[in-house]
């Protein structure tokens, strides 16, 4: 795992792949999106139900020292690190080298998770079967806890389907029809603009190469101010990530248009700048 994770990061020190220079720094609320989604979407109870019997399975399996069976132990090593080590491993690779983390590309270890979860389940049934005392209730509730593992996400599936929003490239399009078709487009990040073009190819940046090659350089507010076209009156600025934007390109561009105001939409955010 380590070996196969390894270019990546090697790749992210020495420079960071245009196709993640969008990604924002992962902070608290992204790992919780991640959690939750693994745990089915449905609300802190389902989530609760995880953790528990996660936490019965892991420490069933691995045993913590009271495990004498070798294999079973190294099974559920092997399951408990294909769920952690790749989640942290991006993690800290984010904070210390560039941002990688993105919840729904790490669902790779969610059945992991399902397995643990499971054991613990089956672990709590067995145990009360081994008391002749609950004997005739444990399997009834076993059942109960898988019907209603099934049940929360279910509804989970339905809620996520029924609430999905996606990135709204169409009304961000429809924006720059309006308001900024005789304007100069600037899309930060690589393949921004795909979002748009696949709504209207002839809305591409029209200085896509000078733009793309000038940020590479790493350029400041004085660079960026003096490299901009004057044969605008407005640059829109098309950004995926905002919260990754750069102050030195912000203030680059007011240095020249200094009127600006910002239009939102999902996941997408468009700052239009004037001279006057």
């Amino acid at each position: 795992m380590a070996c196969l994770i390894l270019p990546i990061a090697v790749l992210a020190y020495i420079d960071v792949p245009e196709g993640l220079s969008g990604i924002p720094w992962p902070t608290f609320s992204t790992v919780k999106s991640l959690v939750r989604l693994l745990t089915g979407r449905q609300g802190e109870g389902l989530l609760a139900f995880y953790l528990l019997f996660g936490c019965i399975g892991l420490s069933w399996g691995v045993g913590f020292g009271c495990q004498r069976d070798l294999i079973t132990r190294w099974k559920f090593t092997l399951m408990a690190s294909c769920l952690f080590v790749p989640v942290l491993t991006m993690l800290i690779i984010s904070f210390f080298i560039a941002p990688i983390f993105t919840p729904k590309y790490a669902l790779y270890v969610l059945p992991y998770l399902a397995v643990i979860t499971a054991t613990g389940i089956v672990v709590l049934a067995r145990r009360g079967w081994e008391m002749k005392k609950y004997r005739y209730i444990c399997v009834p509730i076993g059942i109960a806890v898988l019907v209603l593992f099934a049940l929360l996400s279910t509804i989970g599936i339905r809620s996520y389907y029924d609430d999905y929003q996606k990135t709204d490239w169409r009304k961000a399009t429809q924006f720059l029809e309006t308001r900024c078709s005789e304007s100069l487009r600037l899309y930060y990040a690589p393949y921004v603009d795909l979002g748009v073009l696949r709504y209207n190819s002839s809305l591409g940046s029209q200085e896509a190469k000078w733009w793309n090659n000038f940020l590479k350089n790493n350029p400041d507010s004085n660079e960026i101010a003096a490299s901009l076209p004057d044969k605008y009156e407005q640059v829109c600025l098309v950004l995926s990530y905002p919260g990754n934007l750069p102050k030195e390109l912000q203030a680059g561009i007011q240095k020249k248009f200094r009127n600006v105001s910002t239009v939102k939409f999902y996941e997408v955010q468009i700052d239009v700048y004037r001279r006057q």
